[in-house]
């Protein structure tokens, strides 16, 4: 058993990087591990997920649920550091909450990308952090919270391999 399950975990891990390489995004590949290899039919999905439209109330609900989670964010790194500031006692503390904000900022960069072609992975992403609830994205369409939702058990499926 235990065999089989790094067999599917390599086999994951593989597929995973095979996708970065090419380009494509989270969502595709979920698509592309949920419906098997991509195919004329779900080679739409992967399209659908870059091409989806957005009204004028979506895109009210996700600029405020982006806004939150990004100030959910800011309020974590500022609440560590502050510790670490208050922690300082000789000067290499400085550069370790130097590199702590040059860390920090450029994974907030990475990660919070308002373009509408990728917002559903970066919403499934924020929602498997628990930066984001389900709840707060109330209001999009149905087609949307699909792809945060196959997004959001890409990423379980992820971390339990890995």
């Amino acid at each position: 058993m235990d065999q089989l399950i790094n067999f599917v975990a390599d086999e994951q891990i593989e597929r995973f990087e095979r996708a970065d390489k090419i380009g494509l995004t989270m969502t595709e590949l979920a698509c592309a591990i949920d419906t098997g290899v991509p195919n004329a039919e779900n080679r739409d999905v992967h399209a659908m997920t870059h091409y989806l439209k957005w009204s004028q109330t979506e895109k009210g609900i996700a600029r405020k649920a982006f806004e939150r989670a990004l100030d959910r964010e800011f309020q974590a790194v500022i609440h560590t550091a502050k510790e670490m500031a208050a922690k300082i006692e000789q000067p290499a503390d400085l550069w370790d909450l130097e590199s702590y904000l040059t860390q920090s900022r450029k994974a907030i960069d990475r990660k919070y990308d308002y373009r509408y072609s990728v917002l559903t992975d970066v919403f499934g992403k924020l929602v498997r952090e628990g930066r984001l609830s389900e709840e707060e994205l109330a209001g999009l369409g149905e087609d949307k919270l699909k792809s945060i939702r196959s997004y959001t058990k890409f990423l379980a499926r992820l971390e339990a391999v890995a």
